[in-house]
């Protein structure tokens, strides 16, 4: 007998089973899919917001390498084409048509703001537009690819798709920081600022999700298997330390210098690994609703 049919045996005798599909094996493929489209995608909106070339070129190869690794999860590359017809039905099939209208669009913009032609003309208002829809199927799909699950509380929440908005804008910020030392100066204090705005809505919308979802005893449980679970330590040192107080401290020193060092590298590569951290940690606590419910005192 398999090691995955003891998991599914075992797992069918608890009465809170964990979720294993999108977080273990091949799952993990589809944290790292929905951490670095949202990641590119941030990236692409602060280009165009601040004028930032370099970012628009990451933010494309980062969304393009999301979704070589999405064929990856998807485990048949051949008969993907499967998938993306299911656009009425499936998140993820409206995931990957954002992913296919943003990289042609983009990558004709980014030209653009590189000098092929000008980013004001109307071919490049028409790109900037359908690049931007493209981005925005993008950020939204991964979100409503938790929150229409219904089996597990801590993934169905009207604030998780909100939230995975700020992850991607602050995942965005984060690639921008690592890009400043090899481009212009002059956006380091935008750019920092961004990561800060971000990275401060990220941290209470998860507050507010904590709390809307507090009721629940399912939800409670995945909180007890995130603080106390396998995951603690990745939640504790990658996603609080690492991710989160290591860029912070690095970023306000650096803020009054005016400076676009390798600090800002280091704190936005730690940035990232943070945010990958808590998706697999968010995918790893994800908890189905009881089958039985635990049975009463008797009368």
């Amino acid at each position: 007998m398999s090691q995955t049919t003891l998991s599914v045996y075992t797992d069918l005798r608890e009465l809170y089973r964990p979720q294993r599909v999108w977080a273990e094996g091949r799952g993990v493929l589809l944290v790292a899919a929905h951490f670095l489209s949202g990641a590119g995608g941030g990236a692409w909106l602060l280009g165009v917001v601040l004028g930032f070339p370099l970012a628009l070129l990451m933010g494309l190869i980062v969304v393009a390498l999301s979704g070589l690794v999405h064929l990856g999860f998807l485990g048949r590359p051949e008969r993907a084409w499967k998938m993306v017809l299911k656009v009425r039905s499936s998140w993820i099939s409206r995931g990957l048509w954002s992913i296919i209208i943003f990289l042609p669009t983009g990558a004709l913009y980014a030209a653009g703001a590189y000098g092929a032609w000008s980013t004001r003309s109307a071919f490049g208002i028409v790109m900037l537009v359908l690049s931007l829809i493209g981005m925005a199927g993008i950020f939204l799909y991964k979100g409503f690819v938790y929150a229409v699950s219904r089996a597990v509380p801590l993934w169905h929440s009207p604030v998780l798709p909100v939230q995975y908005i700020a992850v991607g804008l602050r995942g965005g910020a984060a690639l921008a920081l690592a890009g400043l030392p090899f481009t212009d100066a002059t956006l380091g204090h935008n750019v920092q600022t961004w990561w800060l705005a971000t990275s401060v809505a990220a941290v209470f919308l998860f507050l507010v999700e904590l709390y809307t979802g507090h009721d629940d005893p399912t939800f409670a449980q995945s909180l007890r298997l995130l603080w106390q679970g396998g995951t603690r330590w990745i939640l504790l040192v990658g996603v609080v330390i690492v991710g989160l107080i290591l860029p912070a401290v690095l970023v306000i020193l650096i803020y009054p210098l005016s400076l676009a060092t390798v600090g800002l590298v280091v704190a936005g590569v730690a940035s990232l690994v943070g945010d990958l951290c808590y998706k697999y940690c968010m995918n790893a606590a994800g908890i189905y609703v009881p089958l039985l419910q635990k049975s009463g005192p008797p009368l």
